[in-house]
């Protein structure tokens, strides 16, 4: 089975009594495990929000539709489709390349980062990196390993809810600045991460568009309605707010579910981590 690459879904989170804990849920690599860890997480949610109870939570491999559950004893078929804003992707894609080459080089060096959040900051790849497979990919790759390395080696001694920022100041035209967090000691901290800000502006004439795309590839594909049962479409993103409940992008949705297609429920659906998800019906209307 390909894998397939979802960022994973984060947060800090603040106790009253001062203390700071990093949730980090890494989601499945292959498609099949991936369409239905977010089923079941729509499914926690719809429970709890609607009090719609779905049993039997299960994939269907390589058949169509995805996934499919029993609610009220009818067989409800689910087409689930992660919504993505394709120029976005690319660059992501850009940013893990460079990504495995610093955490290979800090490996290496066998420095401790247990307790932090490090966070690369590329501008939001604005100018964009050159592709690493390039030479002055390869030479800014290489740069970065090292100056990663030097960063890495002051953190040992920073304190919990400290932090520490450095621009690193690149030898090639692009933004490379750096930022630590100490979330909890060495001694008791989750393995070290290092990453990058896994999102990026929008221009906001184009908001609308990776839902309304979504929405218009499967209308467009003209499925067959399954005899057996309702058929749904879950939409979904683990990162982004703006592509899924922009008013003028779920008005652009709704637009577009007018015209004839199978579906009996479509939802949009944000995965969350640690707390329940949070999703809306774009149809029929009037959910969410």
């Amino acid at each position: 089975m390909p894998k397939k690459y979802s960022p994973s879904v984060g947060a800090l989170v603040f106790a009253k009594d001062g203390a700071v804990t990093r949730h980090v849920e890494h989601l499945p690599e292959t498609q099949t495990e991936l369409n239905l860890e977010v089923f079941r997480r729509f499914a926690v949610w719809l429970d709890r929000r609607f009090g719609r109870h779905l049993t039997d939570v299960a994939s269907v491999d390589d058949r169509w539709p995805d996934c499919q559950a029993i609610e009220d004893s009818r067989l409800v078929h689910v087409e689930v489709r992660e919504v993505v804003h394709q120029p976005h992707v690319k660059l992501g894609a850009r940013q893990r390349e460079y990504q495995r080459e610093i955490e290979v080089a800090l490996r290496r060096a066998d420095i401790p980062l247990g307790g932090l959040d490090i966070v690369v900051r590329d501008g939001y790849q604005s100018p964009p990196w050159p592709p690493i497979r390039t030479k002055r990919g390869q030479y800014l790759s290489a740069w970065l390993a090292q100056a990663m390395v030097a960063f890495s080696a002051k953190l040992p001694d920073l304190r919990v809810h400290q932090h520490r920022i450095e621009d690193l100041s690149p030898p090639l035209p692009v933004v490379a600045k750096v930022a630590a967090f100490r979330y909890s000691p060495a001694r008791v901290g989750a393995p070290g991460r290092v990453r990058f800000i896994e999102s990026f502006p929008f221009d906001p004439s184009e908001v609308g568009v990776p839902l309304t795309t979504a929405v218009r590839e499967k209308i467009d594909k003209r499925y067959d309605k399954p005899r057996s049962g309702p058929l749904w479409l879950l939409l979904y993103s683990p990162v982004s707010t703006d592509w899924l409940f922009d008013e003028r992008a779920e008005s652009e949705a709704r637009d577009l579910l007018r015209t004839p297609h199978p579906f009996d429920e479509v939802w949009s659906f944000l995965c969350m981590p640690e707390v329940e998800g949070v999703g809306r019906r774009l149809f029929p209307s009037a959910a969410g």
